[in-house]
């Protein structure tokens, strides 16, 4: 199930940088959700072709991994996603952040 988003008003810093007013996102499904902290008071227009389902890791570290908590890893593992779509509005993307 994929996940998209834009961003009325406020700012949602990400490992993928700050998501401000006028920023759009996609997540591909299966694609596991990063650490987003909410900077200010954030609304944002969000779209999911079915039930969203996040998936979440603990004692979770950069490069890829972590304790699964609401998956089976063997089965549902997160595919990670080399090519992020960025809004132009964040401006180029690192890709050792992808």
């Amino acid at each position: 199930m994929f996940e998209e988003f834009f961003t009325l008003e406020g700012r949602t810093a990400s490992i993928h940088g700050d998501s401000t007013a006028g920023t759009y996102a996609f997540r591909p499904a299966w694609i596991k959700h990063g650490h987003y902290e909410t900077l200010e008071e954030t609304i944002w227009i969000l779209r999911c072709d079915g039930v969203l389902v996040n998936l979440y890791s603990t004692d979770t570290w950069i490069d890829w991994g972590g304790t699964a908590e609401n998956y089976d890893p063997e089965t549902q593992a997160p595919i990670p996603s080399t090519l992020p779509l960025r809004s132009c509005k964040v401006g180029p993307g690192d890709p050792k952040l992808a």
